[in-house]
């Protein structure tokens, strides 16, 4: 299968050090994807954008309001 990427590329690192990529349309979207995985007990250490360059950006998702009100609905609801 071959396929254009057309939003950005982000890669999710965790605390044993698994690295695996996601396409989002937005930091909402991806924050919300984190705290999804963190929820089922994946705990993420760090969140990279990759950029058509080639340079890593680091992406503060923890500090993203989305992701702070995602996290309270998913405890809330467990």
């Amino acid at each position: 299968m071959l396929r254009e990427i057309k939003n950005v590329i982000y890669c999710i690192t965790s605390y044993t050090g698994n690295r695996h990529f996601v396409e989002c349309d937005s930091e909402d979207e991806l924050a919300a994807y984190v705290a999804e995985g963190e929820c089922k007990g994946y705990s993420v250490t760090s969140v990279t954008r990759i950029c058509t360059d080639g340079s890593r950006l680091r992406v503060a998702v923890k500090s993203n309001p989305y992701y702070k009100k995602t996290i309270k609905e998913f405890i809330e609801n467990f």
